[in-house]
């Protein structure tokens, strides 16, 4: 009897424990391991009186808004959401943008990138795929107008070469010169690059594609039929002889 009294409170602690470790567990996720109500890509303003950052609007909500800190009275404030930027409808990406949040791993909605103008009168924001000019004086909210593909340049099928020698798989790209423009905002960079993987035996590249920018290669394992493991038959006697054997033996 002592030892089934002593036996409920430890079953109540190891209950306890395993429930608390799932909340703590969600709490990590949800929060993005306790990183949302904190301070993002902060850029003091121009006149050091202010510095301004992203944060998330709230401890749970991944999505990231446009705050003010005033050096002098130490107070935080504000300036701009993507709802009020948006009239309350909600994110639109495109699958070009899509793709980019997912090669970048960015996993929160709302801005994701701002930059202040020299003066320090504007605010360069970005959202959802798109560009937006706020006035800090006047706190209006102009769209700019860019060409395709300005915020998240890639390389095109032509100007990425796939080579396949023996086991080792080379993709190399190289953009070609194109006349000199002026970027507003200037993501992945245009210079060229080489990469090289070494392939294990049997292994074959079948085909390449792009999709929404992403470049997909296709590999496939082909073990050649005399490499590949066979049944061996064992040879013997037949039961019939072996009995027969035994007959005569006897």
């Amino acid at each position: 009897m002592r030892c089934q009294i002593l036996s409920i409170p430890l079953l109540l602690s190891i209950v306890m424990t395993c429930n608390g470790l799932d909340s703590y567990l969600k709490d990590l996720a949800e929060t993005h391991t306790f990183t949302l109500g904190r301070p993002k890509k902060v850029q003091p303003a121009p006149d050091g009186k202010s510095a301004l950052f992203l944060r998330a609007t709230a401890s749970r909500t991944p999505k990231m808004a446009l705050y003010e800190f005033d050096a002098e009275g130490g107070q935080t404030r504000e300036l701009l959401t993507a709802e009020q930027v948006l009239n309350g409808q909600g994110e639109q990406l495109s699958l070009e943008e899509k793709a980019r949040r997912e090669r970048t791993r960015t996993r929160v909605t709302g801005f994701t990138a701002f930059e202040i103008a020299k003066d320090g009168s504007q605010v360069l924001l970005t959202l959802a795929g798109k560009i937006y000019l706020f006035n800090r004086a006047t706190k209006a909210v102009t769209p700019v107008r860019t060409e395709a593909g300005i915020i998240d340049p890639h390389f095109s099928p032509d100007e990425i070469a796939i080579t396949a020698e023996q086991n080792v798989l080379t993709v190399e790209g190289r953009k070609t010169e194109k006349q000199q423009r002026e970027f507003l905002h200037h993501g992945i960079s245009f210079r060229p690059f080489k990469r090289q993987f070494n392939l294990a035996d049997h292994v074959q590249v079948k085909g390449a594609s792009f999709d929404n920018g992403l470049l997909q290669i296709e590999l496939v394992r082909e073990v050649p039929e005399a490499m590949k493991p066979r049944r061996i038959s064992i040879a013997g006697s037949s039961p019939s002889k072996v009995q027969q054997l035994d007959a005569k033996a006897a």
